[in-house]
């Protein structure tokens, strides 16, 4: 694979982990509308519900994952243990 430029890398990064942030909230609202609609327990949207977080969660911690690979091995950060930032 081609290495990506760095603007693009943190641009990406950024995006996967935003998309999340605000994708949740949104299909929260979604589900309290469908709940009071009476077609919250429906296979169909349980199975939209699964897809979209499984998509969603897949993507932010790819990004986070990139963010920690560029720069787990920078030696500035060698003393904080990156890992742990992550982890925790």
């Amino acid at each position: 694979l081609k290495p990506i430029p760095v603007g693009k890398m943190i641009r990406f990064c950024k995006m996967s982990a935003l998309q999340f942030v605000i994708l949740k909230p949104v299909v929260a609202v979604l589900s309290i509308v469908v709940y009071l609609c009476g077609q919250f327990h429906d296979w169909y949207y349980q199975w939209l519900l699964f897809v979209v977080y499984n998509i969603s969660y897949s993507l932010a911690l790819y990004g986070l994952y990139l963010i920690y690979f560029a720069s787990h091995a920078h030696p500035s950060l060698q003393s904080k243990r990156p890992l742990l930032k992550f982890v925790s």
